[in-house]
């Protein structure tokens, strides 16, 4: 089973490329877990996230953000070097 809304968004090519991004990534591939039943309910209770129109809902907001992160870039290194304890939690004073 793949993604197939979100393989072109990540310029991915079917086959090897998948493969080879979930190798790198340590991805999983996802179950399919929506496969095995055509009731709505047994499918909710399946997944255990909802309603199936939530999980649609979410689905698409998940697309939406890959979409924007391509923009995003945020796999790049950052423009500027970040201060001195800019990423440190909790915040401590100095």
């Amino acid at each position: 089973m793949e993604y197939p809304m979100l393989t072109p968004i990540a310029g991915l090519e079917r086959g090897d490329q998948i493969q080879k991004f979930r190798n790198e990534n340590n991805l999983t591939p996802p179950t399919p877990t929506g496969t095995e039943t055509n009731n709505v309910y047994e499918l909710e209770q399946k997944i255990g996230c909802g309603q199936a129109e939530e999980l649609i809902i979410q689905a698409e907001n998940e697309l939406n953000l890959a979409r924007k992160m391509l923009t995003w870039k945020p796999w790049e290194p950052l423009v500027t070097i970040p201060p001195p304890g800019q990423w440190n939690w909790p915040p401590v004073k100095n």
